[in-house]
């Protein structure tokens, strides 16, 4: 979707626009998109287990209270 949009923006722009900048700058957003869509299942599951945790902790907080 993106290599997509980047293509259309640099048809419209891209007598205003550096082509290896603009490439470099297209690749980093692709493998960001990539390794966000890979890990994704991972940080989700980081943060479900911090926010356990963090509900475990204010319950206990509370409970002493």
């Amino acid at each position: 979707m993106f290599m997509g949009l980047s293509r259309t923006i640099y048809g419209i722009l891209g007598h205003r626009l550096n082509l290896k900048v603009f490439i470099a700058a297209s690749a980093a957003l692709g493998v960001a998109t990539y390794l966000v869509a890979a890990l994704f299942p991972v940080i989700l599951l980081v943060g479900v287990v911090a926010l356990r945790q963090l509900m475990h902790a204010t319950r206990r907080d509370t409970a002493q209270h």
